[in-house]
């Protein structure tokens, strides 16, 4: 029996299969319709999903954002996350048919709708314990505390300190000097120039939860070591650990633009 009578994806690996040892790697304007394509001077016959199937809402919103695609990937002949989010429309409804090791660019790649969405935690925020039996807030308005109350005391400015690259600044709301610090084994406030104690990564916590929980963690202390903010067991308290426990893990309650300055005018607070 012929082998033109087998499935669509059998036909194109098998025309691939008759090609040169060394890769074929599918170019920018080979694409041209759901019937064909071309790969090098060979134009291969498929019945592929029609180009609008793809669903290019959700591609804009994954490209929008800050959606990291992953770099290690390559499909059967080759092609990166790189070409296929290039032109996504023409390219990854092919996604399927260059499958390689069960993982496709519809998984993988921002443009195909796959790839991972990098949180960027930029804002305005009350950061509550996960520790305390009671709800806790983070406060850095004179020195590092938590409080049961939720007033402009607690109102935490994150700054995204994009020249360093997926690092953070945590600040008093209203005094945009006044800092989160790690600091010769202490946690503390500071109100001087930027510097490595002050610089902190967030990070999800990876486990299943209802809400997310989040670690601060300072690894440019000098002291070699990962040190995370945390909440002693008096509940107020705050201290450093080494590993992100339960002592170690907060809640993020963002605060929009609005309820920013209702709080701020119940709740004045003096920023000298």
């Amino acid at each position: 029996q012929s082998r033109w009578f087998l499935t669509p994806i059998m036909r194109i690996i098998s025309v691939l299969g008759l090609l040169s040892a060394s890769y074929v790697s599918v170019r920018s304007r080979d694409l041209t319709s759901d019937e064909h394509l071309v790969i090098g001077a060979h134009e291969v016959e498929i019945k592929g999903p029609p180009l609008d199937n793809v669903d290019t809402e959700m591609i804009a919103e994954k490209l929008g954002s800050s959606c990291i695609s992953n770099t290690s990937f390559k499909d059967s002949v080759k092609n990166t996350c790189t070409w296929y989010d290039e032109y996504p429309h023409d390219r990854c409804p092919y996604a399927d048919v260059f499958e390689n090791g069960g993982y496709t660019a519809k998984t993988m790649c921002c443009g195909c709708g796959g790839g991972t969405k990098e949180d960027n935690f930029e804002g305005a925020y009350y950061i509550r314990s996960k520790a305390s039996d009671t709800d806790t807030y983070l406060s850095i308005t004179n020195d590092v505390k938590f409080t049961s109350s939720k007033t402009s005391s607690n109102m935490i400015k994150i700054e995204y300190l994009s020249e360093i690259g997926e690092k953070y600044a945590v600040k008093d709301y209203y005094n945009n000097k006044r800092k989160l610090s790690i600091y010769d084994g202490r946690v503390e406030t500071y109100g001087g120039t930027l510097s490595d104690y002050e610089i902190f990564e967030i990070a999800k916590w990876t486990g299943h939860f209802i809400e997310a929980e989040y670690t601060f963690m300072n690894d440019r202390n000098g002291k070699g070591t990962k040190q995370y903010l945390a909440i002693a067991r008096d509940g107020e308290t705050a201290v450093i650990a080494n590993s992100d426990n339960d002592n170690a893990r907060f809640y993020l309650e963002k605060i929009e633009s609005d309820e920013s300055n209702e709080v701020a005018i119940k709740n004045p607070v003096d920023i000298n």
